[in-house]
């Protein structure tokens, strides 16, 4: 497996040369963009992949003919272009933006979504439903399950034991709905005096909210907490009452859900793209009836006030680690898998000629990164021919909070496949999160093969 991103040369040694920088982040787009090139050249000029995968069309299109009888993988995190729209960028950049979206929509093999809803939205560039497979997010629950209780949390964190905490863990942008939760507080507050929401992470509406919420007289009703560290987002969940995800568009699949009832802490969500797939099947009342500042305030106060009955912290646990538990994805794609011949990383043992090995995710991520556990979830695996890291999430991949969500790692070996990976931004020393998971190329590489028969959406 051999993959390109834009970050720092850290990344190298991180992945032990696996993937390759072509720019830093901050590098001009022209020169990053040649830079690019330049290195998918020296790749192709090494060897000549036989799949490549890609998560963002700035990265994919340049280098989409450099590769164009080899099968395409395309990762679909949102419309691109959508988005930039709806955070008011230039109507040009809009229209150079679909103008990608669509040549790159156009010469994908497979194309993964992370939810039905998403796959929905991918069909309108003309994309076929049979090519699109879905694979949701997951999560290590037990990295979440943390084994406290609400009190020692919240002392944990500085926050008060004698009020209900509602949290929302976001991206600060305009899309994410914080607005109308900052709005519906207003009202929330009028039948539940005591009321306390915390609103975790950064973006560029963060002043804009401070003011809103100082305007609105809410400052001790509405806290902004910040950015929030990987390490201490189970320790934030569990001290809540409940969690918020108030979207109000172009929600993928909301993986903030999954990590706050794998926590054991329920949560409310609007019904926008994925997030009810996510959560309906534990409780159809944690799904709102739309979005908007009237719907939340309604929502929060009946929540709060025990007119609905919300899931249990066992509940929540147990629902999060039955179906979206890295280990329970991994044994889904075992049992889907139908043969190949199977070559396991180093300390991992192979399960036999006739099954997809799904390896121990930490030895594979103990010698791929200097910053396990938490920040090693975006790296590819040590293994020649397999990778690993986490499933895309180009919403929440910049929301501020830190996550230790991942697809499980995956190895498959079908007649010494390479792949080639093209991402998009990395961090400073770790590839980023929207890196493609080793679930996923491997699955894919199976498919291409013949050697797997995934459904197709939906």
């Amino acid at each position: 497996m051999r993959a390109l991103v834009a970050a720092s040369e850290k990344v190298r040694d991180s992945t032990h040369g696996v993937v390759t920088p072509f720019a830093t982040p901050d590098t001009p787009m022209l020169k990053r963009i040649l830079a690019l090139r330049r290195s998918a050249l020296q790749l192709r000029s090494e060897r000549m992949p036989d799949v490549s995968a890609a998560h963002f069309v700035l990265y994919a299109a340049p280098i989409l003919r450099m590769f164009k009888d080899v099968p395409k993988v395309i990762h679909f995190h949102g419309p691109w272009s959508e988005e930039a729209s709806r955070e008011n960028e230039h109507k040009l950049r809009v229209r150079i933006y679909r103008s990608l979206e669509d040549y790159t929509y156009r010469h994908g093999t497979r194309y993964i979504v992370l939810s039905n809803a998403y796959g929905q939205i991918l069909q309108r560039y003309g994309v076929d439903e049979r090519t699109i497979r879905v694979v949701p997010g997951c999560v290590d629950v037990a990295r979440f399950d943390i084994g406290v209780d609400r009190s020692t949390a919240r002392t944990t964190l500085g926050l008060p034991q004698d009020r209900p905490i509602v949290l929302c863990v976001r991206r600060l942008v305009s899309r994410m709905g914080i607005e109308d939760l900052i709005d519906a507080m207003a009202s929330v507050r009028q039948s539940v005096p005591d009321v306390l929401l915390v609103i975790a992470g950064k973006g560029p509406l963060a002043s804009a909210l401070q003011a809103r919420i100082e305007e609105r007289g809410l400052a001790d009703r509405v806290r902004m907490a910040g950015f929030v560290s990987e390490e201490s987002l189970p320790t934030w969940y569990r001290a809540a009452d409940m969690s918020i995800v108030p979207t109000v568009a172009l929600e993928g699949f909301g993986l903030t859900t999954i990590e706050s009832l794998a926590s054991g802490t329920p949560v409310l969500v609007t019904p926008v793209g994925g997030l009810p797939e996510a959560v309906a099947p534990l409780s159809p009342d944690l799904v709102l009836e739309r979005s908007g500042a009237t719907a939340l305030g309604a929502a929060l106060i009946d929540a709060l006030l025990g007119r609905i009955t919300l899931p249990d912290d066992t509940s929540c646990i147990r629902y999060a680690r039955s179906r979206f538990d890295l280990d329970v994805v991994a044994a889904q794609a075992r049992a889907r898998s139908a043969g190949g011949e199977v070559l396991a990383p180093s300390g991992c043992r192979a399960q036999g000629p006739a099954e997809m090995l799904l390896s121990d995710r930490r030895t594979v991520l103990r010698g791929m990164s200097r910053r396990h556990p938490t920040s090693s979830d975006h790296g590819p695996s040590s293994s020649t021919n397999g990778a690993s890291s986490k499933a895309g999430r180009h919403a929440d991949a910049a929301r501020g909070a830190g996550s230790h969500s991942r697809l499980p790692c995956a190895c498959v070996h079908c007649r010494r496949r390479s792949i080639l990976i093209s991402f998009c931004q990395g961090s400073d020393d770790v590839p980023p999160r929207s890196m493609t998971d080793g679930f996923t190329a491997a699955l894919l590489l199976a498919d291409f093969a013949g050697l797997v028969g995934f459904q197709p959406f939906p």
